[in-house]
């Protein structure tokens, strides 16, 4: 009668926690891929976002003595600082007394129109960087013109006091947080797998490949990422010259 053989301690296999038929590694590099996917989605999306932006700056009002009469001269500027072309751009402002509206640089085509004490002054396009820098002269030296006093818009745009703001970094932010909670929880989650699984000798291997996994799944995202940038670009339409 044969002898029962006792089980080896070191090449018995250990048990491991699954649910729904996946590790806790695999569902660690599922979580992983899932959450690193949505980030790069978002901030991908946040980097090829273009948007007009129109900032008014209005200066003091510059008076100076004619042959007669006493002059002023109203100055304020209309930047496009956005990430897109702003359209169809319309300036109304009242000044009393207005004797002569001029706008430059000449090559923005802007038309103006006085009546009655009513300017307005239409501009095709700004370009992001262009400024449509406007001048009234009036016989009126103490007319002042404040930011609230100028009614600017443009296809999908308000005339704003204040430039765009930039939430670049707070994105960065964001996604430095996130992916250092995710570097601890991917330490963590090895370090008690290595605990877990000290008496099997495929361990470290276990380990690599996991590890495999997660370089050519983040390789596959940052690809999608670049593929959706360039596709962006290429199908935005060709920008107006000045």
């Amino acid at each position: 009668m044969s002898e029962a053989i006792a089980p080896n301690a070191e090449n018995t296999p250990i048990a491991q926690w699954k649910m729904l038929g996946m590790s806790l590694g695999e569902w660690t590099q599922s979580l992983l891929t899932f959450i690193l996917g949505g980030i790069a989605t978002y901030a991908g999306g946040q980097w090829t976002k273009k948007e007009s932006h129109l900032t008014v700056k209005t200066n003091e009002t510059v008076k100076f003595q004619g042959d007669k009469v006493q002059y002023g001269i109203v100055n304020f500027s209309i930047k496009s600082d956005g990430s897109k072309e702003a359209e169809s751009i319309e300036c109304q402002f009242n000044l009393l007394n207005t004797q002569e509206v001029k706008a430059t640089p000449a090559s923005l085509n802007a038309v103006s129109t006085v009546k009655d004490s009513k300017v307005t002054i239409t501009v095709p396009m700004l370009n992001p960087g262009e400024t449509l820098q406007i001048s009234a002269v009036t016989t009126n030296p103490a007319s002042e013109l404040s930011r609230s006093d100028i009614s600017v818009r443009g296809k999908g745009v308000v005339g704003d006091s204040e430039p765009p703001r930039d939430y670049s970094n707070l994105i960065l932010t964001i996604i430095v947080l996130i992916a250092s909670m995710l570097l601890g929880a991917f330490l963590t989650n090895y370090y008690w797998k290595f605990a877990y699984n000290a008496g099997r000798r495929n361990a470290l291997e276990e380990v690599s490949s996991d590890l495999v996994g997660l370089r050519d799944a983040a390789r596959d995202l940052v690809s999608e990422v670049h593929a959706r940038v360039g596709a962006s670009k290429q199908s935005d339409p060709p920008t107006g010259g000045s």
